[in-house]
């Protein structure tokens, strides 16, 4: 009985993707310079001039939080694919709370669309409302998982979902976009890591190659529109780091979330 159940992993995990085209086929500051982490960390500011943004502010973003790349790609969920020593029982738990996350973040694309009658961003956003939904459907149908709601994500995780609800729901639509950009940026960025090392990653070789795809640039088009809309003067450059270093530590906390 114990290889049968093996076995059912195994495939689940081979199956299994939250796969950038599924996707793109598709708190505030607290003390002395210190960002609240709400994740049981406190991390440094960023303590960037503001000069290096220029127009290019999704640049700046991405290099203001490198920190929160180092701590996801020495977390215990990277780490565990990437060496083949993740606990299947840890895999499936990430796998069923992720498509929670994208299901959630659908929702929360959507309060942003609707806040827009018409144009390029609410076209946008509309994309990653389906886009989303579409990811996390197919992930529970891969797991065999008919009632979502039954599903409790771990803190980390719910926090994660937090931030981009509270862009799209208290600030411009365009925020909604500025908080997106970590999650489709960070994977590909982990990919080009792991290639780097040149690793075999045991049963998870297929879904690192597939997920962690190094070519992957969806993320760019939301970068654009970012970069449009600060050259308008229509972002608030510390604003959006606040909602987009709470993102990407989202996303590090979440891989950590996970047991070895």
């Amino acid at each position: 009985m114990l290889v049968i159940l093996l076995q059912l992993v195994i495939t689940l995990v081979q199956s299994t993707t939250r796969t950038p085209e599924c996707l793109h086929f598709s708190s505030k500051t607290q003390g002395n310079n210190h960002i609240s982490q709400g994740f049981g960390k406190r991390i440094p500011k960023p303590t960037g001039t503001g000069n290096e943004c220029s127009h290019n502010l999704s640049h700046w973003l991405w290099h203001e939080t490198e920190h929160f790349r180092t701590w996801a790609m020495n977390s215990t969920f990277v780490t565990g694919v990437r060496d083949g020593t993740l606990h299947p029982t840890s895999f499936g738990i990430f796998m069923l709370q992720d498509a929670i996350f994208c299901l959630e973040m659908s929702k929360s694309f959507q309060v942003a669309a609707n806040q827009l009658s018409d144009g390029s961003l609410k076209s946008l956003l509309e994309h990653e409302v389906k886009s989303y939904k579409r990811c996390g459907d197919e992930l529970l149908t891969q797991w065999h998982i008919r009632n979502a709601p039954a599903i409790v994500v771990g803190a980390e995780c719910q926090e994660y979902i937090d931030n981009h609800v509270n862009a799209t729901r208290d600030e411009h639509p365009i925020y909604g976009i500025v908080a997106a950009i970590p999650c489709l940026r960070l994977w590909p960025w982990i990919g080009q890591q792991i290639n780097l090392q040149n690793h075999q990653y045991g049963v998870y070789t297929d879904w690192v190659n597939y997920n962690f795809d190094p070519t992957y640039d969806g993320y760019k088009k939301l970068e654009v529109m970012t970069n449009e809309f600060y050259a308008k003067g229509l972002i608030d450059k510390d604003k959006a780091l606040h909602y987009y270093a709470k993102s990407i530590e989202g996303e590090a906390a979440f891989f950590d979330s996970v047991k070895p």
